[in-house]
């Protein structure tokens, strides 16, 4: 009988100080990492232009996942969904989904890539690597809600001129769930721009870990990039962990990071609660707001009501 062993993922492209553990994230499983891509099912995505392509993963077995390979010939939206079986009776706390992607964009053209967890309680790996060229952009957008645990990694390389990541994450943790994210840019054209954001809400019981990395190499002078994270803390029993990275070998080059964790504003909190509105619908609404802010970035109606359904906002 196969044992568990423990793999690395998420990595830092250069380790830090390691008193927090965040050089990386520790992933159990029965197969190493080359073994556990090899197993994943093959998928190759033709986006038609202008038209969303929209993929629903839904768990059914105790280990599956997907391979997505891709090049972009055309200006492309892609939204992935990674879905329960059965929404409201099934018990996924044992169940795994992996998901890997490989983009290539062309030259000129711009992916909009979406990934939706709506799990309600599978271990979650999502890793992505694009390659942009030149003039290309890569827009995606994360939302994670479900998952006792999830795992998400997203790599640009900007090798071509005038190229752009642009990367927004979106999350709400409750009841102990975990979270762990990893965006690397690897500045290589000249001119290139990327821009990572996260943020969300920790409740009750809730760990987060993120990892942001904004890397000039050596050649792509004028280039820009930042980091910047926001997390909201709505009880004490939260654990919230961060490692921003500017690494850097050429000079003309800008790269900026900021945070804000903490508690909710007082001032807003007092004004809300002078208008009658209970502190429980007042966290709601501080939560949802962040959600919605990713939601209009995916723009695509059927998933904006998959997600507001999930978190009752429609009832």
């Amino acid at each position: 009988m196969s044992e568990n062993k423990t793999i690395r993922i998420n990595n830092l492209p250069v380790p830090t100080w390691n008193h927090l553990k965040i050089n990386d994230a520790e992933y159990e499983t029965m197969a190493s990492k080359e073994e556990l891509f090899d197993q994943l099912k093959k998928i190759a995505v033709k986006p038609e232009n202008q038209l969303p392509v929209v993929h629903d993963e839904v768990i059914e077995e105790a280990t599956e996942g997907l391979d997505f390979e891709f090049t972009i010939n055309t200006d492309s939206t892609i939204i992935l969904r990674l879905l329960n079986k059965c929404e409201e009776k099934s018990d996924d706390s044992k169940k795994d989904i992996i998901v890997k992607i490989n983009a290539n964009i062309k030259e000129g053209l711009t992916l909009n890539l979406s990934i939706v967890n709506l799990t309600k309680g599978a271990r979650i790996y999502v890793t992505s690597d694009a390659l942009c060229n030149e003039n290309s952009a890569l827009r995606m957008t994360t939302i994670s809600l479900g998952s006792s645990k999830a795992y998400f990694e997203g790599k640009a390389e900007l090798k071509g001129d005038n190229s752009m990541f642009d990367s927004y994450t979106a999350y709400i943790l409750n009841s102990g769930q975990f979270l762990d994210m990893n965006y690397v840019a690897d500045h290589k054209g000249k001119n290139t721009e990327a821009e990572i954001v996260s943020s969300g809400v920790l409740n009750k019981g809730t760990e987060k870990v993120s990892r942001q990395t904004v890397n000039f190499i050596s050649g792509c002078a004028g280039s820009k990039g930042a980091e910047s994270e926001e997390v909201l803390l709505l009880d004490d029993d939260v654990i919230s962990k961060s490692a921003p990275l500017i690494l850097c070998t050429e000079e003309d080059v800008e790269g900026e990071h900021g945070a804000s964790i903490g508690q909710p504003d007082i001032d807003v909190i007092f004004y809300l609660k002078s208008r009658g509105i209970a502190i429980e619908k007042i966290y709601e609404m501080l939560s949802f707001a962040k959600i919605e802010a990713a939601l209009s970035r995916i723009d695509h109606e059927e998933t904006s009501e998959m997600v507001r359904n999930y978190l009752g906002i429609n009832n």
